[in-house]
């Protein structure tokens, strides 16, 4: 057994490196394959390549197939990675950031909306994906907090965040009080 295990682990080791190899293609399509294969077997062999397609390639399908593939690994290098994409210039790559946040990072979600640290941005984009990340008693409370924030554009994605929660999933999601809204 400890043999075949030798075997199998050699064997993945092996295609992560030729993925990462991949990911250095003059082929757009052979990197979109790597970058996407990555995300389905994440290795931490691939972050340094993957941040790299991210910042530097000039495919927004391959940026976003590394976003996903970094989202993946889950760890803290590869948040802070994904998370310097909230502020990116291009809104497909905003938008990958932060459905790959919302779908495998919602307690890191969490922090940084609550990060005194964050800007402004990530803490905004921060409160829409959770709003995108299912019924998680965690996130409606993360949720009510930020709809009380004195920041205007956090207290109103939250409230938007919280009322998507409500229609996309209206059986399950708990119910929030509603709030009657200041008059100016």
């Amino acid at each position: 057994k400890k043999t075949k295990r030798m075997q199998i682990g050699r064997k993945t080791l092996m295609q992560a490196h030729h993925l990462v190899a991949q990911l250095s293609s003059d082929n757009v399509h052979k990197r979109r394959e790597a970058a996407a294969m990555l995300s389905w077997q994440p290795d931490p062999i691939a972050y340094d390549a993957l941040v790299s397609l991210v910042l530097n390639d000039a495919d927004v399908l391959v940026r976003q197939h590394a976003i996903r593939a970094l989202g993946e690994l889950r760890t803290p290098k590869a948040l802070r990675a994904i998370l310097q994409q909230l502020d990116a210039s291009d809104d497909a790559i905003n938008l990958m950031a932060a459905q790959t946040l919302a779908t495998v990072m919602s307690d890191d979600l969490i922090a940084v909306l609550s990060s005194p640290e964050a800007t402004l941005a990530q803490r905004t984009v921060a409160a829409w994906a959770l709003g995108h990340c299912g019924n998680y008693p965690h996130v409606w409370a993360a949720l009510r907090d930020a709809s009380q924030s004195t920041e205007a554009s956090i207290r109103e994605m939250a409230q938007s965040s919280l009322e998507h929660l409500q229609r996309s999933q209206p059986n399950v999601a708990p119910r929030t009080p509603s709030r009657r809204r200041a008059t100016s």
